[in-house]
């Protein structure tokens, strides 16, 4: 684990002074997603300061390299999740195991039962494995070629 690392929870107050910093990381989040779509990600800045959402932040040194953004789901019968559903930057073999230590103390703070994403490139199967992450679905797309 490289020490120079640090992934912190921004506070929610402080999310206008990092704005400039990590919306680029949040955009190639939103790239790698949905290539078809150029995303605006000032559609996230409520949620975070409401601490609806939690933006994570992984710095090298002084340098923010990646963002991420999780959230409390309870399922329709009580269960709690822990879902990343926003992860962009670069240098994951640097930060990947400080940040699944963060979501899993997150999660367990929160009472949740498990933690959970909804998209990530197959390359997350192998970081996630030695953390008892598994694939459970997969979705299948079928492109329309229309814009609505």
């Amino acid at each position: 684990m490289n020490d120079n690392i640090s992934v912190l929870i921004v506070a929610p107050h402080m999310l206008k002074m990092v704005w400039g910093t990590v919306a680029p990381l949040l955009q190639m989040s939103e790239e790698v997603a949905d290539k078809n779509t150029c995303s605006d990600v000032t559609k996230y800045i409520p949620k975070i300061e409401s601490g609806e959402w939690k933006l994570i932040s992984m710095i090298d040194g002084d340098k923010t390299i990646a963002v991420a953004i999780v959230m409390i789901d309870v399922a329709h019968n009580g269960v709690r999740s822990l879902i990343i559903t926003s992860v962009g930057g670069s240098g994951v073999k640097l930060w990947g195991p400080k940040f699944m230590a963060l979501c899993r103390e997150i999660g367990r703070h929160e009472k949740c039962a498990r933690l959970m994403t909804m998209v990530s490139r197959t390359g997350w199967i192998k970081l996630g494995k030695p953390y008892g992450w598994e694939e459970v679905h997969t979705t299948y797309t079928c492109d329309l070629g229309e814009q609505q």
